[in-house]
């Protein structure tokens, strides 16, 4: 029996899909952040702007952005007194996963810079 099955796990593995076909190239970031829900959700809305997204309205919780191939998502999620952020970039089947590291790096980063700057919303 053990003979039989090693040729059967080795078959599935070979006829599984390559990652590149399997679907989309996909990065995520985790941040916390020092500011309430809802300022987190309007800086990340001021990211997607800053780096050419076109931004679509999500809930309190998070928002939309796309740009070219790139789709992309900001959760902002309250935990404790800090503010958890999923940022995450997904990619076309036919991108590779830089592109989506880039973009999720190059999101994270504004929506960081905007946390620091107490008075961006001012200058807007």
């Amino acid at each position: 029996m053990i003979g039989f099955r090693f040729p059967l796990a080795v078959l599935a593995l070979l006829c599984m899909p390559a990652p590149s076909v399997a679907g989309p190239a996909m990065s995520v970031k985790l941040l916390t952040v020092k500011v309430p829900v809802d300022a987190c959700v309007r800086r990340a809305a001021r990211a997607y702007e800053l780096e050419g997204y076109t931004v679509s309205p999500g809930n309190e919780y998070y928002v939309w952005g796309d740009k070219g191939p790139h789709g992309a998502a900001i959760i902002c999620t309250p935990a404790g007194g800090v503010t958890q952020v999923s940022v995450v970039v997904a990619e076309d089947p036919s991108g590779n996963s830089d592109a989506a590291m880039h973009e999720v790096d190059r999101l994270a980063f504004r929506l960081e810079e905007l946390v620091r700057d107490r008075n961006w919303e001012r200058r807007r």
